[in-house]
């Protein structure tokens, strides 16, 4: 400003130079072009193929839209001289004693083109609009430039559109190309809300999201594809493919970019031991459950958020009759056993709850012996089929947790879980979830759980149950 410049002599050109037919911007050569004529049907990719080719162009459309009761008079008053020249052809046909003239077919296409126009103003909530579509495209010299042209009327000429160069107007189709609404061309044509929607090149759908992670490469466009789960109508995503496709490399590639990207958690169900490697490269917490393993989760794990602003004990409840449901099939736990259940589960928390949650919960032993202590036959007949699982051989998940399921990054490996411990070491392991969601999400936390082999949690009710409600 200093100098007395302004940025628009960095931009300009050092002169126009504005022919009949073209005009020079600089050293360029530029044409501006318009559609002077429309087919009565036209196809979407008239406008992508325009822009798919590998030139240098402008498209500028010029809309002005009609009131409808102004749009009404003017499509009335074109059907009636329509209707005119028809009954004036007729007339002359009957003078010539030729009565049994048909309707020329030109005149014929137009009173059907001008009553469906009508019933899409009327009738279909269709807008009337005054268009004009202006290109203009540039080339190093005249000869490339009259080319070009040439393969643009082409294009056009293949969709049944009429394209024409604008003569003695390259000004004022340059003025127009320019995004300063003005158009001086008066080349307009009508056309409804249906017919001008073809013209919109938008064909592609990029999703840039701010804070996402890359999800792969747009097929049209080539443009990465960068997802934000929480700008999604809904953020889960099932990975598909045949064997060999790449899916454990996609979700592997997943983890990473929001392990390292944003703050989030990130818990695996790993059942092919696949994630091992990674996990611990990552430095996250590998959770092997087997009968034998020296890793265990506690089935009675329960925090204050555990039923996300609910009765956390009455979830858990849920969670546990379920648990026992499993063991003895469904129609074994009875009415009576249920109450009897929820009465000892209340009696093995009041402890822990009444601490406010701070401590060691109590485990299944616990709850095994107060079932035993409890003066109903049923309540013994059911912790004796708990037995097992509670202080028998398929143990594991009837002690307290030992393991850092607070690691950022957690990988439960359930491959060696037998036949007798996979249905309930699913349920437990959703359960640990579940905690782990409600924690994060009252800290305002982001939870992202990848699940390789999806299938076998639907294999069991429970479980499948389970994960629906979760």
């Amino acid at each position: 400003m200093r100098k007395g410049q302004s940025f628009k002599d960095y931009i300009s050109p050092d002169g126009f130079e504005f022919k009949s037919d073209h005009f020079k911007v600089g050293n360029k050569y530029a044409r501006v072009l318009f559609i002077r004529d429309y087919p009565s049907y036209i196809k979407d990719k008239v406008i992508w193929e325009l822009t798919d080719t590998n030139r240098n162009m402008i498209f500028n459309f010029d809309i002005v839209p009609v009131s409808t009761d102004e749009a009404q008079k003017y499509v009335e008053k074109q059907a009636l001289g329509v209707e005119t020249n028809i009954a004036n052809y007729q007339r002359k046909q009957n003078s010539n004693s030729n009565y049994s003239a048909v309707v020329p077919y030109d005149m014929e296409q137009q009173r059907k083109e001008i009553r469906e126009f009508l019933d899409d103003i009327t009738a279909r909530d269709q807008k009337m609009f005054k268009v004009i579509m202006t290109i203009m495209h540039t080339a190093d010299t005249l000869e490339e430039l009259n080319a070009d042209t040439e393969a643009i009327q082409a294009m056009g000429r293949n969709h049944m559109c009429q394209i024409g160069v604008l003569k003695y107007q390259q000004l004022d189709g340059f003025n127009a190309t320019l995004p300063i609404g003005i158009n001086k061309i008066e080349a307009r044509r009508t056309l409804t809300t249906e017919s001008l929607a073809v013209f919109m090149p938008f064909k592609v759908q990029e999703i840039q999201h701010e804070g996402g992670v890359f999800q792969g490469v747009n097929v049209i466009s080539k443009n990465m594809i960068i997802v934000n789960r929480r700008f999604l109508l809904n953020g889960n995503c099932f990975i598909l493919g045949v064997s060999g496709s790449g899916k454990s490399f996609t979700a592997k590639e997943e983890m990473v970019s929001l392990l390292l990207s944003t703050n989030a958690d990130v818990i695996i169900i790993d059942p092919e031991r696949e994630y091992k490697a990674l996990v611990e490269a990552m430095d996250g917490q590998v959770v092997r459950l087997s009968a034998t393993s020296r890793s265990h989760i506690n089935c009675l794990d329960i925090n204050k958020e555990y039923a996300d602003g609910a009765n956390p004990l009455a979830m858990k409840s849920e969670f546990v009759l379920s648990l026992f449901e499993q063991v003895c099939g469904k129609s074994e736990v009875t009415a009576m056993q249920k109450s009897i259940i929820d009465r000892c589960l209340a009696n093995v928390y009041k402890t822990y709850i009444g601490k406010k949650y701070k401590g060691k919960p109590p485990t299944l032993v616990e709850l095994c012996k107060d079932l035993r202590e409890q003066p109903e036959p049923e309540a013994t007949e059911i912790a004796v089929a708990m037995e097992l699982f509670a202080s028998g051989s398929q143990n594991t998940f009837a002690q307290q947790t030992n393991v850092n399921i607070k690691s950022r990054l957690i990988c439960y490996d359930i491959l060696d879980l037998g036949s007798q411990l996979m249905p309930i070491g699913m349920l437990v392991v959703l359960d640990s979830i579940l905690n782990r969601i409600t924690q994060n999400r009252a800290e305002g936390k982001e939870t992202y759980i990848f699940i390789d082999e999806i299938y076998l949690l639907f294999q069991h009710e429970y479980s499948a149950n389970f994960l629906f409600t979760l």
